[in-house]
């Protein structure tokens, strides 16, 4: 079903909030923060009663919520047996799991609603806000994902859905400046767990900071990545964005200037850009009684712009396309968004607080007439998910079957099928198809055959791979193409360096006759390659267009 238009928003008298037409909010409470902290993460106990952590070291509360209408006392909040700064908490597998800086933990739930001793189930490898943070069950209910931001270290681990030889697989020097200038991929990461901590396997990675993700009715995942505000208006700023957390994504995080572009081939890109932003809490309106098209919507929260947003997917091809939408927001003061959950009521409940700042507990309710069933579920893009959930299988491991089955799907038209089907192929023995590669007749699947053999730092294999990429008719390729067998040459000659001198003048005076094209994104990348072979005409090209190419703002609602 189509999603009727955005209105107007109004201000909501009882709060001051700004809200859509038929909902309404209420502040539960203003925390007093010498005894309760500044809150940043919640969520709700079997018994329907709100579990809540300062940021520091005031700990963990459990309150009992007023009926909508009625007053809250601070006699319904208890401090309940658990440790201070809880960064994520998850009720699963009759136990409540709590994520902080360096371990994820868990403690039993007794049958009277206390804990029983917690246990650190797994060493977690961060530090400060960029740690790990948020915790979900996963889409089949056997275990549960982690997410960390990028000054965090993945834990030891027996499984892989992306190869870790992993490089910063940048063809030319790079500005030091910026945050964690010394970091290393794999940072930034999605982690599966067993529900007992021992079995581990990293998913997905090279988020900046992203702190909550969630999964969609389809059992996708989505995850609200940052950005980095240093880079605003440089041509490697990336906006906050919702990404696709599919098997083996790699998002492109690299300190400082060495971050990816979200166009580049080997990376999945973002389904929706934000802007300028602090992402925190996103939930999942599935078990909301809102208005239909708001329970497939995932809800994001903003905390340096005092907005929550929603996001409506359309299935496309076997991802997804999104819009986003102003939910709810607050002109008339502060409102630093932490956390979002949805309660047993159906209602919305959010804090705002962190960084020892004022918190305060909010409830969104509808009261509106519009129909709040949950809609059928659309099944749209239902076999391309499955082709790619089919090519995801072979993610992780060595398997006879693999090259046979991903291989057709290099020149698929749709990029998450290429992608999921060269990680597949990158699992396997890279001397076994390296040849396959070299001598494949169709351009799109050489490119991306050749660029995952690039990432498998085979000997031997550049020469062959700069003849094979330099026999590709660059002008019958569309955009995205001519980008990927850009960062191809880049990520083979980054790794393996200089290819020999014919090879070189041949690529050089190839790629010169298309420099400069009418594409920043495509210049971009011809100046990278171009420069790299020192190309005769390259500085002079540049210099023109450094004079005559426009800085494009970020989108941000200036309002």
């Amino acid at each position: 079903d189509s999603i009727p238009a955005l209105k107007k928003s109004i201000e909501d008298p009882a709060t001051g909030l700004n809200l859509q037409p038929g909902f309404a909010a209420e502040l539960i409470y203003k925390v007093d923060k010498e005894k309760y902290g500044s809150w940043i993460s919640m969520d709700f106990d079997k018994q329907g009663r709100l579990l809540v952590s300062d940021q520091l070291e005031k700990g963990v509360f459990r309150l009992t919520l007023p009926k909508i209408g009625e007053k809250f006392s601070e006699k319904n909040i208890e401090k309940v047996n658990i440790e201070t700064a809880v960064h994520g908490m998850l009720f699963a597998f009759d136990h409540l799991y709590t994520v902080r800086y360096g371990s994820l933990s868990r403690a039993k739930v007794l049958a009277n609603g206390d804990f029983g001793p917690e246990e650190v189930i797994s060493e977690l490898r961060g530090r400060g806000e960029h740690s790990p943070h948020s915790i979900l069950i996963t889409e089949d209910g056997k275990g549960i994902y982690v997410i960390a931001g990028n000054y965090t270290k993945t834990p030891k681990h027996q499984k892989s859905r992306i190869q870790e030889n992993m490089k910063d697989d940048n063809l030319l020097g790079n500005y030091t400046f910026g945050h964690n200038q010394g970091g290393k991929a794999p940072a930034g990461y999605v982690m599966k767990f067993s529900p007992d901590g021992k079995e581990r396997e990293l998913m997905s990675m090279g988020y900046r900071n992203p702190v909550d993700f969630g999964l969609n009715r389809h059992g996708e995942m989505f995850v609200y990545d940052a950005d980095m505000e240093f880079d605003l208006a440089s041509p490697w700023y990336r906006p906050t964005r919702i990404t696709h957390g599919i098997s083996g994504a790699e998002n492109g995080w690299r300190a400082t200037t060495k971050k990816w572009r979200k166009y580049f081939a080997d990376t999945v890109g973002s389904v929706v850009d934000i802007g300028p932003g602090s992402p925190v809490g996103v939930v999942f309106g599935t078990k909301t009684k809102f208005p239909t098209h708001y329970r497939d919507a995932m809800f994001i929260c903003d905390w340096s712009y005092a907005t929550m947003y929603s996001i409506h997917f359309t299935p496309n091809g076997s991802s997804y396309t999104a819009e986003k939408r102003e939910f709810l927001s607050n002109t008339k003061g502060p409102l630093p968004l932490t956390d979002v959950q949805i309660g047993p009521d159906g209602n919305m409940y959010f804090a705002v607080g962190g960084r020892s700042g004022q918190s305060y507990l909010y409830r969104v309710y509808y009261k509106g007439s519009d129909s709040t069933e949950l809609s059928k579920l659309d099944t749209t893009g239902a076999k391309a998910r499955a082709t790619r959930h089919m090519l995801e299988s072979f993610h992780g491991h060595t398997d006879p079957k693999a090259l046979e089955a991903a291989w057709p799907y290099l020149a698929s038209d749709d990029y998450h099928l290429r992608y999921s089907a060269r990680i597949a192929i990158e699992w396997q023995d890279a001397k076994s198809w390296a040849d396959k590669a070299y001598n494949e007749s169709n351009d799109l699947a050489a490119i991306h055959a050749l660029l995952g053999l690039a990432r498998r730092d085979l000997a031997g294999s550049l020469a062959p791979t700069i003849k094979r990429l330099n026999k590709v008719d660059f002008s019958k390729l569309d955009k995205v193409g001519k980008l990927a067998l850009l960062r191809t040459y880049s990520v083979a000659m980054s790794r393996q360096g200089m290819p020999p001198a014919d090879l070189k003048k041949a690529a050089a005076d190839k790629l010169d006759a298309f420099f400069p094209a009418k594409d920043d994104n495509l210049n971009e990348e011809l100046c990278r390659v171009l420069s790299y072979f020192e190309h005769p005409s390259v500085v002079a090209k540049t210099i023109a267009l450094m004079k005559e190419t426009k800085v494009k703002a970020s989108e941000y609602d200036a309002e």
